[in-house]
């Protein structure tokens, strides 16, 4: 049985009769093949930092892009929208969170936590499954402070950011987070749906 590529090149994908929509191909048949984000593509707070050039070469996404809503990053391989899916498994949401594995001592940030949209992601951007909105948005605060970095710089002896390592940085639990301002906010929600249902 001859099954097909897992990553495919923007080249196969149109002679193949894709379409480019956005940054996800299309086929007239209804199989997609999604973007495999790297961590080039995340910086802190967002999943737009660079795009490919059809030289195969990376540049930062500039400003006056930023401003337009419909800008996406063009990855270097997509995915079949299905093996994303599978290996997903029941995650429901259309965004994922995770961070850059690799670093380096020259760039000023060290920690880079981001949330992007459900994509393909590499073995160098670990994903993280958080259910709570609110405890993702709390994590990124967290994971994307100085005060961490500053911590995470002073463990780091190799251009990657393991579990291991990962797991001795000041991220503080999820139980911390929660402020007298989230319990109210949550009771408020709470009150407003129940007088909706």
């Amino acid at each position: 049985m001859n099954e097909p590529q897992t990553q495919r090149a923007r080249a196969d994908l149109e002679a193949a009769g894709y379409q480019l929509q956005g940054n996800r191909f299309q086929h007239a048949d209804g199989e997609r093949y999604l973007p495999l984000y790297e961590p080039k593509h995340i910086h802190h707070f967002t999943h737009r930092w660079s795009t490919y050039l059809d030289s195969g070469k990376t540049r930062e996404i500039t400003a006056e892009e930023l401003r337009d809503p419909n800008c996406v990053p063009l990855p270097k391989y997509w995915v079949r929208d299905r093996e994303v899916n599978a290996r997903l498994g029941s995650w429901s949401y259309d965004w994922l969170a995770g961070y850059r594995n690799i670093t380096n001592t020259t760039n000023e940030r060290t920690v880079i936590f981001s949330v992007f949209p459900r994509v393909a992601v590499g073995h160098n951007m670990p994903i993280i499954f958080v259910e709570r909105i609110a405890e993702i948005l709390e994590l990124l605060a967290c994971a994307n402070s100085i005060i961490l970095d500053f911590a995470a710089r002073q463990k780091f002896n190799s251009a990657s950011i393991n579990y291991f390592v990962l797991k001795q940085l000041p991220i503080l639990p999820p139980h911390t987070y929660v402020s007298e301002a989230s319990k109210q906010a949550s009771k408020q929600a709470s009150k407003q749906a129940s007088k909706q249902a």
